[in-house]
């Protein structure tokens, strides 16, 4: 549908005498496009809200318009996207840990990850467990392992869980189930 929609804009440009010049119209398409393959999604809008403005008589340039906002708004909803790429991106390539606090298994792993990441940064965490909390040690040897299931084998086995925000990895204890309503038998 998409290339569909891409091609059928390609058309309307060709055939559209009404501004400037149609080569300068095509350019504006092509960023607007390749701008949306990259998954800039602002700049991509802006191009075609260009090409809206100038000719709001297309209507496939209306609908690219239309499909590059909601595009936007996803992505925009999905405020962990960033750091949780990074998880999955970062491969660690061993790590050893016997009887580890949680805290401190979850602190080394993220500071080793920080350093084989691109732009040599650690990551941010918080740690929401309660110093009271008595949690298991964690005992793992695990190669070449991305970060995030590292996480995932670090956080399961001392009960913990995590979530992943726009800024930081939130480490925390799981709410107690609920529990079973007592059942009362009539006098």
């Amino acid at each position: 549908m998409r290339t569909i929609l891409i091609l059928l804009a390609w058309v309307a440009v060709a055939t559209s005498p009404a501004f400037s010049t149609t080569t300068e119209q095509e350019k504006w398409l092509a960023e607007a496009v390749a701008l949306r393959q990259q998954g800039r999604y602002a700049e991509a809008e802006a191009r075609l809200q260009q090409l809206v403005n100038a000719r709001p008589d297309q209507p496939y340039w209306r609908q690219m318009l239309a499909e590059v906002r909601a595009e936007r708004e996803t992505v925009e909803r999905d405020v962990g996207r960033r750091l949780r790429g990074q998880l999955r991106a970062v491969r660690l390539p061993e790590i050893n840990l016997r009887d580890a606090a949680a805290r401190e298994a979850v602190a080394t792993v993220l500071r080793q990850a920080g350093e084989l990441s691109r732009h040599r940064q650690e990551i941010n965490y918080v740690w929401l467990v309660p110093a009271t909390a008595r949690l298991r040690t964690v005992t793992v040897a695990l190669r070449d392992i991305p970060l995030e299931q590292a996480l995932d084998y670090i956080t399961e086995p001392a009960g913990l869980r995590y979530r992943v925000e726009a800024h930081a990895v939130v480490f925390y204890l799981p709410a107690p189930p609920p529990a079973p309503a007592a059942h009362v038998q009539p006098d």
